[in-house]
């Protein structure tokens, strides 16, 4: 990771300033804009704790240490987006360079509509699983996990199952892959009946999945409840179309975690919690949520 004094930031910027049609100095976590004229303190914030970008790419640049591009619409203008990582003295910053590309898009207005419609489609489709249509752990990991710390602060719920498809490898050996990607979309189709404002369900890694629940004044133990009464609704089985709707066996692994047993509030800390219990609940091999 690229390393700048103040000063030799400052350079930079003046350079990068007659190329790009904006240069932004960003925090990471909280999307906050950094002002040259201050030493790069973060002095004001175009997102917050409930409005960050779904495909936040200063976040993601950092987390993969390495650029990040995106498109992102704005004010009815286009623009390509890349991020990089560097390190100003003792922080870790984002150097983000906006390309206005509205005008490269079409000379006539239907067009350059049709262009903003592609890009807005376009950032959806960055933080959608291809397959299964959840959320992915990009917006997990760029979306959701930098709020985290600001809800613990605020005082609010935030709980989080990971639900893991249990003999995946054997199940797509015996019956194939098709007849694997139908559970897979199957799976968290049933946890996305409980879907709310202040619920979400994301597909985290190949064959698990995550619904993370904010809703004030929910419990650990309700969230439990409600995940092991969906398991049981399953049934032990999914009727899959692609087998002459034969039944083929669904087992599941799950386990639960409240952000308020972590030390800190950080995503981290949860997701560590959450695999722990879930290496647990794979071991006592039985169907409750742990």
């Amino acid at each position: 990771m690229k390393e700048y004094t103040v000063n030799e930031l400052g350079s930079v910027l003046a350079c990068l300033n007659e190329l790009y049609d904006r240069v932004k100095v960003v925090e990471p976590d909280t999307g906050c804009l950094c002002d040259a004229e201050n030493g790069f303190a973060a002095t004001s914030c175009t997102c917050n704790d409930e409005g960050r970008c779904l495909n936040c790419v200063g976040y993601q640049a950092v987390q993969h240490n390495a650029p990040t591009f995106k498109l992102q619409s704005e004010n009815e203008q286009a623009y390509a987006v890349t991020a990089i990582p560097f390190r100003l003295e003792d922080r870790t910053l984002v150097l983000e360079t906006w390309v206005n590309i509205t005008g490269q898009a079409a000379d006539w207005g239907h067009q350059a509509d049709a262009m903003m419609r592609l890009v807005d489609q376009e950032q959806s489709y960055q933080v959608r699983d291809f397959l299964t249509g959840v959320y992915n752990r990009q917006y997990v990991e760029g979306y959701f996990a930098p709020r985290l710390p600001q809800m613990r602060k605020d005082g609010k719920t935030v709980l989080a199952v990971v639900v893991d498809v249990r003999h995946f490898k054997e199940l797509g050996a015996r019956y194939g892959a098709g007849v694997a990607d139908q559970v897979l979309c199957y799976v968290p189709n049933w946890f996305r009946r409980c879907n709310m404002t202040d619920r979400f369900v994301a597909r985290f890694h190949s064959d698990q999945f995550l619904l993370v629940s904010f809703v004030q004044g929910e419990t650990l133990e309700k969230i439990r409840r409600e995940a092991k009464d969906m398991y049981d609704e399953i049934g032990g089985s999914c009727v899959c179309g692609a087998l002459n709707n034969k039944r083929v066996p669904v087992q599941l692994a799950m386990a639960a975690a409240d952000l308020n047993e972590t030390a800190n509030g950080t995503w981290n800390e949860l997701k560590e919690l959450l695999f722990a219990r879930l290496a647990e609940a794979k071991q006592a091999d039985d169907e409750q949520v742990h």
